[in-house]
Order: structure tokens, then sequence, then C-alpha cells
């Protein structure tokens, strides 16, 4: 049901975007020595979580092309993060998999991740934060 006699601030949901994207272009400093693009950190932080997503899927969720996918895809491969399995019933669909190195990575980069969101949420209480997080499940369909 959509409510019509609401009205939202949608600022406050940019600017709430905006700090999750800042966090891959400002904070990824800390990462440099991997050599991945902010768009790979991206990538291979959500894969640790959808490990297994095919390459049509990463494409979609991250609103690209199939080729730009695959430029990324290559670009990690190349650095040793993740590896493509064919899928043996559609041989056109491949898999995406981390490897021992992309596990790794992909733990820092959610260890940095996570003390990012927390500074954020210094001055929450406990209980706020876990409104804060009830919130963003539901907000999440």
């Amino acid at each position: 049901m959509i409510r019509k006699n609401i009205t939202i601030n949608p600022r406050a949901y940019i600017q709430f975007s905006d700090q999750i994207k800042k966090f891959y272009h400002d904070e990824m400093v800390k990462l440099a020595e991997l050599n991945l693009k902010p768009s790979q950190a991206q990538l291979l932080h959500f894969l640790s979580d959808y490990e297994g997503l095919n390459q049509q899927e990463a494409s979609n969720v991250f609103g690209v092309s199939t080729s730009t996918m695959s430029e990324l895809l290559t670009g990690m491969e190349k650095k040793g993060c993740i590896w493509r399995e064919v899928n043996q019933e559609n041989k056109r669909m491949t898999f995406i998999r981390l490897t021992k190195k992309g596990r790794e990575t992909a733990s820092h980069i959610r260890d940095l991740f996570d003390q990012y969101c927390l500074s954020f949420m210094k001055d929450f209480t406990v209980e706020e934060i876990y409104e804060f997080e009830r919130l963003l499940k539901k907000f999440s369909r």
C-alpha cells in the first residue's frame, strides 16, 4: 500500500546512498595494495554474500551491461580474486566464484565497511542501531 499523505525527504535517501558509494571511492585507499578499482571492490564485497551468482544476475544487480560486467570480472580474475564456473546445464551461463584470495579480500573490505558504517552511528544507542537495521531490512523488500 502506497501512502499518499506522507511527504518524504528525497535528499535524506540520496545522502544515505551517497555515503555508501563514498566508501568504495574514499575508503578504498586502505586497500590500495590490492589494486582493485572501487567497482571491483564493491562487486567483491557483494559476491561475498551472493557467491555463485551468474554473470547476467550480477549485471542486473549492478545496473551495468553484460560486457561491462565481463570486463570487471576479467580484471578480478587476473588479480586472482574470482574464477568463473561454466554452468554444465547451460554452457552460455557462468557462475562467479571467489578464490581464497577473494574471500580474504572480501573479508577485509567487510571489516573496513563495518568500521565505516559504525563511524556514522557513533552517537546512536544500541537500540537505535538495531532499529535502523530493522528498518533497512524492511526497506529492501
